[in-house]
């Protein structure tokens, strides 16, 4: 779920994969932790 803030930003507060609340949370170290394929995408180098 993504949340809208300000003019023109947005933020994601679910985690897509997991369903985690990430409002408290940093979003970038939290997605690091998932693997492209649970998103459905493909490992970087790989073509499908």
């Amino acid at each position: 779920m993504i949340e809208r803030f300000g003019h023109d930003k947005i933020r994601l507060v679910e985690c897509p994969v997991c369903g985690i609340d990430l409002r408290n949370k940093r979003v970038s170290h939290h997605v690091a932790s998932h693997r492209p394929s649970e998103f459905g995408l493909s490992p970087q180098g790989v073509i499908q």
